[in-house]
């Protein structure tokens, strides 16, 4: 990286999403985006974008990378829940959702998991119109990123308790200084409707997950493809 390099972590929010930039000497800036297509334009420039976001649909399958990611977690494998089926994930309902996910795989998903839908759908339709941003728009996972920042031990405290917070704070203080500060200060300058601590903490070891990143450090290590050639692999 040079001196005018940064890249974005992106995480989900209540308003829509929030966005860690983290540039070459890392310095960390934050936003709020409405429309993942507004972000990126704001971010066009980055070297490279975690998000944490479902990217590459499979119809009649789990997908590999969850299944592998959830592997590495172990016991906190469950904050990284198999995605349904594409015809799920495009369903008008939960109900008519789960009817489709039960029929080609035998199960139904949580109303969490529906709940990220709209997130996943947003990112993509922007996506399957923007195929080349994929080259640099790269899915993630927080809690993958904290095991790996952790020395390949998951953390097992809730990110929604003031305990997890601070015990991940912690970890991210190591490369990052004066974090906290940092989180609090945008805390402050924005509402608990929008956007939560844990969002911003997830958005922040997103972003340094992409300026340390590694091509080698990603679930499967091989490269795994949709039918719409979007890639389906976490790095973390």
């Amino acid at each position: 990286m040079n001196s005018n390099d940064f890249v974005v972590g992106i995480d989900g929010c209540k308003y829509g999403w929030v966005a860690s930039k983290l540039s070459y000497n890392r310095k960390l800036n934050f936003s709020l985006h409405y429309y993942f297509e507004e972000l990126i334009e704001q971010y066009c420039n980055a070297i490279r974008l975690f998000v944490d976001v479902p990217i590459g649909l499979m119809d009649d399958d789990y997908r590999k990378c969850d299944m592998e990611g959830r592997k590495l977690l172990g016991q906190k494998g469950s904050s990284l829940f198999p995605i349904p089926i594409r015809d799920a994930i495009y369903s008008e309902d939960y109900t008519s959702g789960c009817k489709k996910n039960y029929t080609v795989m035998g199960k139904k998903f949580s109303k969490q998991a529906w709940n990220i839908l709209p997130r996943v759908r947003e990112v993509d339709r922007y996506l399957m119109k923007n195929k080349n941003l994929a080259i640099k728009l790269y899915e993630s996972h927080p809690e993958l990123c904290f095991y790996q920042l952790n020395k390949n031990v998951p953390i097992f405290t809730s990110k929604k308790t003031s305990i997890g917070q601070t015990e991940r704070l912690e970890i991210l203080s190591e490369y990052l200084s004066s974090i906290e500060m940092r989180v609090n200060e945008f805390l402050k300058q924005t509402k608990r409707r929008d956007v939560l601590i844990d969002d911003i903490i997830d958005s922040v070891v997103l972003a340094l997950a992409a300026q340390i990143f590694s091509e080698n450090r990603c679930v499967p290590i091989k490269m795994v493809y949709d039918k719409n050639n979007l890639p389906m692999n976490i790095y973390y």
